[in-house]
């Protein structure tokens, strides 16, 4: 019976916790974020200048993405580690 009792008041106790936990979460904002928000409130020219940059920047990247038609070389470089005084360890 006291293991029933203890199983309840967990499975109780533990969906307050994580409903507040998530609550909690949802009422969060990244630090750039809460920035910007303030940025946009107390200067909203300098915001405007900020967005269109952001804009340009980002039609800059779409623009720029194309598709590689011929071949493509990727330098690679190997270290080979090995004990010179145990030869048979060598790779």
């Amino acid at each position: 019976m006291k293991s029933v009792i203890i199983a309840v008041t967990t499975i109780a106790l533990s969906g307050t916790v994580f409903g507040q936990v998530g609550q909690y979460a949802q009422q969060r904002f990244c630090g750039s974020q809460l920035d910007f928000m303030e940025m946009q409130r107390t200067d909203p020219e300098r915001y405007q200048r900020f967005m269109d940059f952001e804009n340009q920047l980002q039609n800059q990247i779409l623009n720029s993405m194309s598709i590689p038609t011929g071949t493509i070389y990727i330098p690679v470089v190997v270290h080979v580690v090995h004990n010179p005084n145990n030869p048979v360890q060598r790779i």
